[in-house]
């Protein structure tokens, strides 16, 4: 064969066949454009190319043909988009034709399958013919690529070239075949799918039928029905399937004649019940919704709860009406959970049943008709949300409150302040609630003067939700406002401190960046007007972040919060704060603070340990079985690729606590840390860095009265290398989570101070160590520490 000649040439041959004046017409610039090195440039040629159109496809062809790069590349995206643009336009049958007969030619398999996909957005029936062809040619590939193309044309040429297949090739070529037939999904098919249905190659007659079922009609149905009958496999699934497809071509009564005879029969299994009843209730006819409501009863848990399901999809008003109808005469569970899936996947037609479910005497039923309504967010509710309020309080009363709020839009927002003058005053402290989560001038207003009312519930109700308004700042300046609260909470009742109380703290959280001083007094305050344990909780925590750690006299306060109650954890972080800064001279005053602060194990724990061991106090619950407990840490070091396992940072030569140690730009310092884990663990996540491939040093004194052997029984996260005294003593490059005990080396420890310095090496996840000193028989040996 010659060789054939390059994409620029093939192109400059082209533009003589098109006048110059024309302004799409080909021409050399334009070719050799795709081949240019500037993408600007290639972009450019490829989308003028692309309304060339058909002139254009031959020389295209011609540039894939080559496979020269970037022609090639480019050429492929001018024929894709311009194949896309000209589809179903008067210019489509102009492309298809071009890259017909691009097709036709003799020229490389992977271009003629490129045309085969090219021809799948862009061929009508013209293009069938060559099509049909290339299904019958000797390259597997290509007769696949065409296949494809001729399920994507809608014309009844393709569906006929397909049929034609039906007798040709293996098993598998006649499965892509009926499989091509069923994306086509034209009746032109049946008669010959009918006649694969009986097919001896079970493959075969399950493909048949899902075609067939693809094809909703009459006809269809009836070969479908001799499939179920005769028990073929695969029948019952693509009756399914056909029922369905019935649904959604409008046929309801042919599907109910589909799905009817598998609902009475006993072989049909609870998995294809469900599908039914799916499909019962999408095709919407009386008789459908009917047997659908029976199986609302039905024995099968998974049947009953596809039935509880497709209620959501039932519409028509005399279908709801039978809805309606069968819950009225239901359990209160039936009722319950029908109610759930309206109110999740309903439609707003099914609001009534849910109004007239409110009505119910089971309380369960009303609350999970209110629910509904909360998902529905139907503003036609508004009304039966409203008489809800009237009630005393309960789930059924907050549930309406939780759906009036999840109504949106100014206009709801209008409606609920136009009717609470007429409301009465159960119904106002409802509305109060509601309100306080909407934004509007008059809302604030309405909060400052329901403040006082005379009756409790509704300044209960103002008093909880004033701190709520967003704009309330407005209207009054906050000390105002707290000053109104104070006087509030201070009147009481409870329910009205409460409700106060809940305002104060959410009024403190804003004033803390107005004025941080007056939000510390507020916490103060409120911390004593508290009800309950989580309003103290949220006071001291306020408390906590805003207070002057000067304010040594806050102690007092604290003290019962501190050794009394449930929120002494809350108590003692706050009192912490405050006894580290006492003097040495008041440290008795300070210990028991600091001591309860450590069994509370609060947040600052290791500045607590820190000072208490400053003041001559030594907590440590574990040390008794040998764990060395207290640490210098320094880090984090990075360690990709385990690089620190070779590289000898300032601490290996020389530890000097109070020098920095470079690591790249940044200078680390020492920080004490003191484990109080059972195990002795060493958290690296929590005292270092959670940043992962890292590493760091720890370093530990301990003195024994005499000079002795022992053993060092350690565990790492992951690697580790341990000096003592200045000497390696081990190390274990390794990837472990850390277990106590896992590594184990006899040591001689000298008479007095013993320095240890560790190396962690982090590979990954979390990481950590830990360190015990034991007897060479394995008991924990007796220490001292270093501990400041």
């Amino acid at each position: 064969m010659k060789k054939m000649m390059t994409a620029v040439l093939v192109l400059g041959w082209m533009a003589t066949m098109v006048p110059a004046a024309d302004p799409l017409a080909m021409d050399d610039t334009r070719i050799k454009s795709l081949a240019d090195s500037n993408d600007a440039v290639c972009r450019e040629a490829t989308s003028s190319l692309v309304d060339v159109g058909g002139p254009a496809v031959p020389v295209l062809v011609k540039v894939l043909d080559t496979n020269e790069q970037p022609a090639a590349k480019n050429a492929y995206e001018a024929l894709f988009h311009m194949s896309g643009k000209w589809a179903n336009t008067p210019r489509q049958a102009e492309i298809s034709k071009a890259l017909a007969e691009a097709l036709a030619a003799d020229r490389p398999a992977a271009t003629k399958y490129v045309l085969c996909r090219f021809l799948s957005l862009v061929g009508d029936g013209g293009a069938v013919a060559v099509l049909a062809k290339a299904m019958n040619d000797e390259d597997p590939k290509l007769r696949e690529w065409a296949r494809w193309a001729l399920t994507r044309i809608p014309d009844i040429q393709a569906v006929e070239a397909l049929i034609a297949q039906l007798g040709q090739g293996d098993t598998a070529w006649r499965l892509a075949v009926i499989n091509a037939l069923a994306e086509q999904a034209n009746p032109k098919a049946l008669p010959a799918l009918t006649a694969l249905a009986q097919d001896a190659d079970q493959q075969i007659q399950e493909a048949a039928l899902y075609a067939i079922a693809q094809l909703p009609s009459s006809d269809a149905l009836n070969v479908m029905r001799g499939a179920v009958r005769e028990g073929r496999a695969g029948a019952v699934t693509a009756m399914l399937d056909l029922g369905e497809n019935l649904v959604d071509a409008g046929m309801q009564f042919e599907a109910l004649a589909a799905f009817v005879p598998l609902w009475n029969d006993d072989r049909t299994e609870p998995g294809q019940r469900c599908r039914i009843l799916h499909g019962l209730a999408r095709a919407g006819t009386r008789p459908a919704v009917s047997l659908l409501l029976s199986a609302l009863n039905h024995p099968d848990v998974q049947v009953r709860g596809a039935a509880v399901q497709a209620c959501s999809l039932i519409h028509g008003q005399e279908e709801l009406d039978m809805l309606a109808g069968k819950l009225a005469s239901s359990n209160t569970t039936l009722k319950i959970d029908v109610l759930t899936e309206l109110g999740g996947y309903g439609h707003p037609e099914v609001l009534p049943i849910i109004l007239a479910s409110t009505k119910d005497e089971d309380q369960g039923v009303r609350v999970a008709a209110y629910k509904a309504m909360q998902e529905l967010r139907n503003p036609d509710g508004f009304d039966a949300l409203l008489a809800a309020f009237a009630g005393q309080s309960g789930p059924d009363r907050e549930a309406a409150e939780v759906a009036m709020l999840r109504l949106d839009g100014d206009s709801i927002t209008a409606r609920i302040l136009g009717a609470y003058e007429q409301s009465n005053n159960l119904q106002k402290a409802s509305l109060l609630w509601v309100l306080s989560y909407r934004q509007s001038p008059e809302i604030a207003l309405l909060m400052l003067k329901e403040i006082t009312n005379t009756d409790e519930p509704i300044r209960a109700a103002a008093a909880q939700s004033i701190g709520r308004v967003a704009n309330i700042n407005e209207h009054m300046a906050l000390t105002q406002v707290f000053a109104k609260l104070f006087a509030v909470a201070k009147e009481g009742p409870e329910i009205v401190t409460a409700g106060a109380v809940d305002s104060l703290l959410r009024l403190a959280m804003r004033l803390v960046s107005q004025d941080r001083a007056a939000a510390a007094e507020s916490y103060i305050e409120t911390l004593q007007l508290a009800v309950n344990d989580h309003q103290r909780a949220q006071a001291l925590n306020g408390l906590g972040e805003t207070m002057d750690t000067a304010r040594l006299d806050l102690l007092d306060l604290l003290r019962p919060y501190v050794f009394e109650g449930t929120v002494r954890k809350e108590a003692a972080t706050v009192a912490a704060k405050l006894a580290i800064q006492l003097p040495d001279s008041r440290k008795d005053e300070a210990i028991p603070f600091l001591k309860e602060a450590v069994e509370q194990r609060t947040d600052d724990v290791q500045g607590v340990l820190a000072r208490l061991a400053q003041l001559g106090v030594d907590v440590d619950p574990v040390r008794g079985q040998g764990f060395i407990t207290v640490w210098w840490l320094l880090g984090p070091f990075p360690n990709a690729d385990n690089q620190m396992w070779d590289t000898a940072y300032a601490p290996e030569e020389n530890v000097d606590l109070a020098a920095g140690v470079k690591s790249g730009d940044d200078t680390l310092s020492w920080k004490r840390w003191q484990t109080l884990e059972p195990n002795g663990l060493v958290n690296l996540n929590q005292s270092i860095s959670r940043k992962t491939y890292m590493g760091a040093y720890g370093y530990a004194e301990i003195s024994v009265d005499q000079e002795q052997y022992a053993l060092f029984r350690m565990g790492s996260d992951d690697g580790i290398v341990v000096w003592l005294n200045g000497e390696k003593i081990h190390a274990n490059d390794t990837s472990r989570g850390v277990k106590v005990d896992d590594d184990e080396k006899p040591v001689y420890l000298v008479a007095g101070v013993n320095r240890i310095l560790v190396k962690i090496l982090d590979k990954g996840g979390d990481w950590g160590f830990v360190v015990r000193v034991c007897t060479p028989n394995g008991t924990p040996l007796e220490f001292a520490q270093k501990t400041n």
